[in-house]
């Protein structure tokens, strides 16, 4: 087998070549990333930075939360690459440093589940679980110390009220710190505390029903907090429908996340902090729920414009944010 070898320029001008080892690939995983590499994707390999996200729905909504936060992702040769599925690791190999060293980043799903440990025990937290597996090739020790303690979390049983496995706060720090982000649930229902406004002007968009429209709104309230299974089925359902489909809403939604102008303010809010306070990274990464999104896009306006999502306001009158609720009690 011979080795890849990608040449590229970098932003000092000068053009590098990289050789990727055949031995780091196993020939299914070759063969399917050569059938991914097609045309349309092979961009991703000279773009200055990979946002991996699992589908169509990330491919639009990332670009259009980065919009909202003043980033052109575009612009700044970042470029939201879906891998159509949840299988990220030979990704990471093919773009890590034993590959081809790039710049890159993972958003992935939380899918916490209660299913039987016996038969599913990687599918009681699928987020997480795919997470250390990139681990494992990023950065082996800590995969594995981060392998050990998932183990004994996913044999915790999921909480009735939707509230997260003890130990899963950390774990989804830990993995932010390797670029790998793992949401709480499914990416619609996570947005929802920060988007609703927008995610339900989409829907109406698309649905003309009166008593259609009222169920998404009520559905979207209910997931305004900490969410059950039949919560988050009640929005997903209703997105799902073969008259609106994930492909479609996401793409109406991406507009509506493009105008929000009061991205910070509505940040804040969610945390409980006051209007003239600047918010990390690990505080975006522990709120929980859209906390990660929101943390890969801080990461990338550090990288692509040297300052955070959220800053520190300038002295001046604040406007009160329209989209967002304060975090429940």
């Amino acid at each position: 087998m011979t080795s890849l070898v990608l040449m590229y320029e970098e932003g000092d001008g000068v053009v590098r070549a990289k050789a990727v080892p055949p031995t780091l690939l196993e020939e299914r995983e070759r063969k399917d990333l050569e059938r991914y590499l097609n045309v349309s994707r092979a961009e991703s390999l000279f773009a200055r930075g990979i946002v991996l996200v699992e589908g169509i729905a990330e491919a639009y909504l990332v670009p259009a939360l980065a919009k909202a936060a003043g980033l052109d992702l575009d612009a700044h040769g970042i470029v939201v690459a879906s891998v159509e599925g949840t299988a990220f690791t030979p990704y990471a190999r093919l773009l890590g440093p034993d590959g081809l060293d790039r710049q890159f980043w993972i958003l992935t799903d939380g899918d916490q589940t209660d299913l039987d440990i016996g038969q599913y025990p990687h599918l009681r937290e699928g987020g997480l679980t795919r997470a250390v597996d990139v681990l494992d090739t990023l950065a082996p020790q800590a995969g594995q110390d981060c392998r050990t303690r998932l183990e004994v979390m996913r044999q915790l049983p999921l909480p009735a009220d939707g509230s997260a496995r003890t130990g899963r706060a950390q774990l989804v720090e830990d993995a932010a710190g390797h670029r790998v982000f793992v949401g709480e649930h499914t990416l619609e229902v996570d947005i929802a505390r920060l988007l609703h406004g927008e995610m339900q002007a989409a829907f109406d968009e698309l649905v003309d029903g009166p008593a259609a429209r009222r169920n998404f709104g009520e559905a979207l309230e209910a997931a305004q907090a900490a969410t059950t299974r039949d919560q988050r089925k009640a929005v997903l359902t209703r997105i799902e429908k073969k008259e609106v489909s994930k492909g479609r809403y996401a793409q109406r939604l991406a507009a509506h996340i493009e105008q929000v102008d009061d991205l910070p303010a509505r940040i804040r809010l969610l945390l409980q902090v006051g209007q003239d306070t600047a918010v990390t990274q690990d505080e975006l990464v522990r709120m929980g729920g859209c906390g990660p999104l929101l943390a890969l896009i801080n990461q990338l306006c550090l990288a692509c414009l040297g300052r955070p999502l959220v800053l520190a306001p300038e002295p001046g009158p604040v406007a009160e944010p329209a989209g967002a609720i304060p975090a429940a009690d």
